[in-house]
């Protein structure tokens, strides 16, 4: 019987030296084909209402509204073997290649999918935080009047305008 050997050869009969994973990098940390118009690649942004939406059209992801990817389970390439899709549902954990497929369904793939399996997920920014205002310092207690004193009049308010004044109003 014949073992399968997968795309990105991370699964074999045995340890073979002719179907070893290598990283995909130059020493100094480069991609070897960086020269190459595609080497990198970025795809559209999609928000996680409709990264559910399209992995819920397909019955092997579909999980409920998605609350998480895992993408950890890579081969010596750094490619991904499997995507595990964490929803309100449970999870689901599928191969790259079907993921890659069921993300990439209806799409044009040169403008807005995902070309490979060597990818990475970048999250959103997320909303800079609403300041809180700080409290108002407490005053340092002061002497008042003595009981016997009254405290001070209120500060005097100015009278109205005289009728030919100009005021201001609401803008209708």
């Amino acid at each position: 019987m014949a073992k399968v050997v997968s795309s990105t050869w991370a699964k074999v009969a045995g340890p073979l030296p002719y179907l070893r994973g290598v990283p995909d990098l130059a020493p100094d940390g480069t991609s070897y084909d960086k020269a190459a118009p595609l080497a990198t690649w970025t795809s559209a942004t999609w928000t996680a209402a409709q990264v559910s939406g399209f992995l819920g059209a397909d019955s092997r992801t579909r999980v409920g509204t998605v609350l998480g990817l895992d993408l950890r389970n890579r081969g010596p390439s750094g490619r991904l073997l499997s995507v595990t899709v964490h929803g309100t549902g449970g999870a689901k954990k599928v191969s790259a290649d079907v993921f890659r497929s069921i993300i990439n369904k209806g799409k044009v793939v040169a403008a807005a999918g995902v070309r490979s399996n060597l990818f990475g997920l970048t999250p959103p920014p997320m909303p800079s935080p609403v300041p809180t205002p700080s409290p108002a310092p407490t005053p340092a207690p002061t002497e008042g009047p003595s009981p016997t004193e009254s405290p001070a009049p209120p500060p005097e308010v100015p009278s109205p305008p005289p009728s030919d004044a100009p005021t201001a109003s609401p803008v209708p």
